[in-house]
């Protein structure tokens, strides 16, 4: 079932406007993490390098408050002038277990240096209710292992003066061995960055991923799934990778075959949850 398919769906669990007051000390948090930290930013894709600003004039910011700095926290791509696709967990954030309706309130384009506004777009989202607004997430996401973590967000106003991704509509790709491009901005351990970093990860097939040396379980990477390695490369925390060895890449993956961007010779087949 394409993911295109089921926009329409409006899924319900509590049928009301957000209160975004953990999601802002989520925020906060992050902006003082970063402190002190402008001139060095981490390496947050493991065996990666800073992308070449406006290389990927798709790959958008996605986050709250005045502050791109301090605000964002996903990130997500044009795939048409009005929408943007983005990980469904960018739209929750979990109290102890329960996950919360928290979407983000903005979309940036243009955005590289998470310091620096020159000639940067700011949208900001109309709706942000959950069961009729403007941020649509699949009826099957599961908060738990992330399955179907994919939404897309419509804009209010057309963006026409930056090319869309292409989504790919060919079920034979990818195929084994293709190289397959993230990027993100991000965080380890050692702190967040400020401009996105990109590697390059080889498609596994989803029965490869399970078996020696990957440490999956059959029941653990399910069809809407997709993976990735490379060696001495990776991803990790707010990428929503592993960073354990051997560096390993769990990616959503919709039959439309992407808080950041995964393509493939230019083509967009996917994004990571």
């Amino acid at each position: 079932m394409l993911f295109s398919n089921v926009l329409p769906v409006l899924v319900g669990m509590a049928c009301a406007i957000t209160v975004d007051a953990r999601r802002s000390n989520y925020v906060l948090d992050k902006g003082k993490e970063r402190e002190g930290k402008k001139n060095s930013p981490p390496q947050s894709i493991i065996g990666g390098d800073e992308i070449e600003p406006h290389s990927r004039p798709y790959l958008v910011s996605v986050g709250m408050g005045p502050s791109g700095y301090y605000g964002q926290y996903c990130g997500g791509s044009l795939i048409s002038p009005h929408a943007v696709l983005m990980s469904a967990s960018c739209t929750f954030i979990r109290f102890w277990t329960t996950p919360t309706w928290a979407p983000p309130e903005w979309v940036e384009f243009n955005r590289h240096d998470l310091f620096n506004d020159t000639d940067v777009t700011r949208v900001y989202i109309n709706d942000r209710s959950q069961c009729d607004g403007d941020i649509v997430y699949h009826p099957e996401y599961n908060h738990d292992n992330y399955d179907y973590d994919a939404a897309i967000l419509f804009l209010p106003t057309a963006i026409d003066d930056i090319t869309p991704v292409t989504l790919n509509t060919d079920p034979n790709l990818p195929a084994t061995g293709d190289p397959l491009d993230m990027v993100g901005w991000g965080w380890t351990e050692s702190g967040y960055p400020t401009v996105p970093f990109a590697v390059a990860l080889n498609y596994l097939s989803n029965e490869g991923c399970t078996k020696k040396p990957y440490r999956y379980k059959d029941d653990e990477i399910t069809d809407s799934m997709m993976c990735a390695s490379a060696e001495g490369k990776g991803i990790c925390s707010a990428d929503l990778g592993e960073c354990n060895e051997p560096p390993f890449l769990t990616i959503e993956f919709t039959t439309l075959k992407s808080i950041n961007p995964l393509t493939l010779h230019n083509l967009k087949v996917g994004l990571l949850c």
